[in-house]
C-alpha cells in the first residue's frame, strides 16, 4: 500500500489472509469495470450528440398492446374500445352467473341439505366407462370416507317421527294404514315388532334414531317384501279377472261358430275349455318337431282316417304358425330299431289351410281342405280346435276361415306313386239320422256313412257364466262329452 504526505511518499506492505485477498481483489476489479463503462458511456454519448435537441411524448398502452409490425394511433383506439368491451362482458356475463350461483346457494340454504357429492367416473361422458383410479381418488381428496366415518360413530339415521310412521306403517296391522295414538309410542311400536335391539335406536322429543345401517336395511326389507306380497295379490286376482274374461268370451266366440248351422251334444255346451289335453309338460318329446317360442295354443289325441276309412291315433297340435299332426312308428335300422318313437306326419302353415267341412249333426267328425290333400279328422274338442284355428287363421290373413256346414262332405286323397301308377283320387263321407250320442261308422268302397242320433238345437248356445274355468283330467272330460 503506496501512501504520500507531503513531499515523501511511502509504500507500507500489509500481510492478507485468503478471505482478505480475495475481498481486495474483487473491489479491485469493480473499479476497474465501473471506469471503463463510464468511459464508453461518455464517449459513445459524445459521439451521437446532436446540434438541436428532440422532445418525445411516450403513451403506455394499458390496455393491452398488440404486437404487430407497425403500431399507431389507430392501434392504441382499438385496444382501447376492446377494453371497454371486455368490461361490458364481464358485467353482463360472469357477473350474471355468480348471480345465479348465489341465488342457487340462497335457495339451497332455505332447504334440508343432504350430503352429496358429484363423483366423475370417467373423461369420455359415456355410460359404463369406469375408471377406478380416478375415483378413489376423488373419494380421497373430498373427504368422504372421514365424513362416514364421523357420521357412523353416532346415530347414522334420523328421521322425525311422522314420517318414519308414514314410511313404515305398513310393518304392522297396528300402524297400517293410520296409526291412532301418539306418534313416538306408534314408532316404539314399529321397532320393536321387527325385534330391533334396543341399543340401537334411540327417540328424541321429535325424531328417531338408527345407530347401524344394518338395522335400516333391515326396515326396508321388510317393506319391500310386503309391498311384493300385496303386488302379488294384486296381480294374481287382475290375472284371475282376465283369464275368466278371456274364457267367457272365447265359449261365446266358439259357441257363435256353430250357432244356427250344427247340433251341439248334451253334456258339451257347457264344458270347459282346457286347450291342453296331452298334457305336454310330461311330455317333452312331441316339443321337438315345435319351434322353440312357438306357444301350443291346442293339444290332442285325435283319429284321423285313411283312404280305407281305418282310423289311427295321432296327435294334433296347433300353434300360431302351424298345424301338426304326429304319429308313432316302430324304428328299422340303426341303434334303436325295434323301438317306437314319434314321426311327424304332417304339417300345415294356418294360412294354408283352405276351408273346414263339418256335418250339421252333433258328431266329432271334420275335415282340414289343404291345396295338396285334405285329412279326416275326429276329435271331442272340435269346437275348442275350430275357435282357436280360425282365431289364428284371421291374424295370418285379415279374413274369415270358411266353414262348410253339409251332410255330404268331399274328402280330397293324397297321391301316392305305386311304380307307373298313382294312386289319388276322392272320397265321401255321408251323414245320416240314427239313435244314441255314439257315431256309427260303415265304410262302403269309397264312401263313408256315419249315423249318430239327435242332439241339441243348432240355435243352442253355452249361457254367459262367471265360473272360473276348472282343469279336469282329459279322461273326465272326454267322459262328460261323450255322456
Amino acid at each position: 500500500m503506496d501512501s504520500k504526505w507531503g513531499g515523501k511518499s511511502e509504500s507500507i506492505h500489509v500481510t492478507l489472509n485468503v478471505e482478505q485477498a480475495c475481498y481486495t481483489r474483487d473491489a479491485l476489479a469493480k473499479a476497474l469495470h465501473a471506469r471503463v463503462f463510464d468511459f464508453l458511456v461518455d464517449s459513445i454519448n459524445k459521439a451521437m450528440e446532436k446540434d438541436h435537441e428532440e422532445y418525445n411524448i411516450g403513451v403506455l398502452d394499458i390496455y393491452g398492446f398488440e404486437i404487430f409490425q407497425k403500431n399507431g394511433f389507430e392501434q392504441f383506439c382499438i385496444n382501447f374500445v376492446n377494453e371497454k368491451l371486455q368490461q361490458i362482458f364481464i358485467e353482463l356475463t360472469l357477473k350474471a352467473e355468480q348471480k345465479q350461483a348465489n341465488d342457487l346457494v340462497s335457495t339451497l340454504m332455505k332447504c334440508t341439505p343432504h350430503y352429496i357429492r358429484c363423483i366423475k367416473p370417467n373423461e369420455t361422458k359415456k355410460p359404463k366407462d369406469w375408471e377406478e383410479s380416478r375415483v378413489k381418488h376423488q373419494v380421497e381428496y373430498l373427504g368422504l370416507k372421514e365424513n362416514i366415518r364421523v357420521r357412523r360413530a353416532g346415530y347414522a339415521y334420523r328421521r322425525v317421527f311422522q314420517k318414519f310412521l308414514q314410511r313404515y306403517a305398513i310393518l304392522t296391522k297396528a300402524t297400517w294404514p293410520v296409526w291412532r295414538g301418539d306418534e313416538k309410542q306408534g314408532v316404539l311400536h314399529l321397532l320393536q315388532s321387527v325385534n330391533m335391539d334396543s341399543d340401537q335406536f334411540q327417540l328424541g322429543r321429535s325424531k328417531v334414531f338408527i345407530k347401524a345401517p344394518e338395522s335400516l336395511f333391515l326396515l326396508e326389507e321388510m317393506r319391500e317384501r310386503k309391498y311384493d306380497g300385496y303386488a302379488r295379490v294384486i296381480q294374481k286376482t287382475w290375472r284371475k279377472f282376465v283369464a275368466r274374461k278371456k274364457y267367457v268370451q272365447m265359449r261365446e266366440d266358439a259357441s257363435d261358430l256353430l250357432l244356427n248351422k250344427k247340433e251341439r251334444r248334451r253334456n258339451s255346451i257347457n264344458r270347459n275349455f282346457i286347450g291342453d289335453y296331452i298334457g305336454m309338460e310330461e311330455h317333452p318329446e312331441l316339443q321337438q318337431f315345435v319351434g322353440k317360442r312357438e306357444k301350443i295354443d291346442f293339444a290332442d289325441i285325435v283319429t284321423k282316417y285313411d283312404r280305407r276309412f281305418k282310423g289311427v291315433k295321432r296327435d294334433l297340435l296347433l300353434t300360431p304358425k302351424c298345424l301338426y299332426l304326429i304319429g308313432r312308428e316302430k324304428v328299422k335300422q340303426g341303434p334303436d330299431k325295434g323301438l317306437v318313437k314319434e314321426v311327424l306326419k304332417r304339417k300345415i302353415e294356418v294360412e294354408r289351410i283352405l276351408s273346414v267341412s263339418l256335418s250339421t249333426m252333433q258328431d266329432d267328425i271334420f275335415i282340414l281342405h289343404e291345396q295338396e290333400y285334405d285329412s279326416l279328422l275326429e276329435s271331442v274338442f272340435k269346437t275348442e280346435f275350430l275357435s282357436l284355428l280360425t282365431k289364428r287363421y284371421e291374424e295370418k290373413t285379415q279374413k274369415q276361415l270358411p266353414l262348410k256346414f253339409s251332410n255330404t262332405l268331399e274328402l280330397k286323397l293324397k297321391k301316392e306313386n305305386w311304380g307307373p301308377w298313382s294312386a289319388g283320387g276322392s272320397r265321401q263321407v255321408q251323414f245320416y239320422q240314427g239313435f244314441g250320442d255314439l257315431a256309427i261308422l260303415k265304410p262302403s268302397n269309397k264312401v263313408l256313412q256315419v249315423s249318430i242320433g239327435p242332439g241339441l238345437p243348432k240355435n243352442a248356445r253355452s249361457p254367459k257364466t262367471n265360473d272360473q274355468p276348472a282343469s279336469p283330467s282329459r279322461r273326465q272330460t272326454k267322459a262328460s262329452a261323450q255322456a
